[in-house]
């Protein structure tokens, strides 16, 4: 909960002298090294040259950096009722475009003489 972990398994970084973190993306950044030794010096030498913060001021992504789908999916899935909301608005603007072409079709057909 500290960490704001969402998923198994988790790796964060945590400063061993102070306590204080470092980074939430160790998993990904680990898997990325994959078995390349000089990969792995590195990234340890990467998180040792990191500030480390207090808990109270860090900012946690739960392992997962940068923009992804399955964000927004989880998102969506966690918040339902904005799902409903984004199905409102849609019916409505599409109402309102069907709105605009019967009345583009209304005055062409006055100008035609028509009605």
């Amino acid at each position: 909960e500290l960490c704001q972990i969402r998923g198994i398994p988790a790796l964060v970084v945590i400063d061993a002298k102070t306590g204080h973190f470092v980074t939430d993306d160790a998993r990904n950044e680990v898997t990325a090294a994959g078995e390349d030794v000089s990969k792995g010096k590195e990234l340890v030498s990467l998180w040792k040259s990191k500030e480390a913060v207090p808990f109270d001021r860090a900012v946690f992504n739960g392992g997962q950096s940068g923009f992804s789908i399955r964000k927004v999916i989880m998102f969506f899935l966690s918040n339902p009722v904005y799902i409903v909301g984004m199905l409102y608005f849609a019916k409505k603007g599409m109402k309102y475009l069907a709105d605009l072409g019967e009345e583009d079709e209304d005055e062409e057909e006055l100008v035609r003489g028509e009605l």
